[in-house]
């Protein structure tokens, strides 16, 4: 999956607010041959080799943050870890924690807590791409929709 982020201001209530929206692109696989650079010329190789990794018939993804999130972290998947115990979690590719090292520490080193800035307690999300990892601390739960 590709992602691009975008923080931009929006009109909640009567107070304006930084809300995060995350666009996530899956790709989808194509079979093409195993090695372009021994079976074709090196133009026709490269065109190849980039249409192995574009699909467009692809889903688009958008997760919405609003009316604001606590924070937000992005990281290489080359150097991201998978999470291990106590941490727990649920989902593959989106995934929702029930405790995890980053929640507690964001509880630690902000404001934010489980009665501010409310309405509900601190959750922690990520959404795995095929080059980053986003983690996403926030009170409420993000509006998911298809774009494409």
């Amino acid at each position: 999956m590709e992602c691009s982020i975008w923080k931009a201001a929006s009109r909640y209530g009567r107070v304006w607010s930084w809300g995060l929206r995350i666009k996530v692109r899956e790709l989808v696989p194509i079979v093409g041959p195993e090695d372009p650079e021994r079976d074709f010329v090196p133009e026709l190789a490269a065109k190849i080799r980039a249409s192995m990794f574009e699909a467009p018939k692809a889903r688009l993804f958008e997760f919405l943050w609003e009316p604001e999130c606590v924070s937000y972290f992005v990281q290489n998947e080359t150097y991201a870890k998978y999470p291990e115990s106590p941490e727990e979690f649920t989902g593959k590719l989106f995934r929702r924690f029930s405790w995890s090292y980053l929640l507690e520490l964001s509880k630690q080193t902000s404001r934010a807590s489980e009665d501010w800035p409310g309405p509900g307690p601190l959750q922690h999300f990520s959404i795995c791409c095929c080059n980053d990892v986003i983690d996403v601390i926030a009170c409420f739960e993000p509006v998911v929709r298809q774009l494409v």
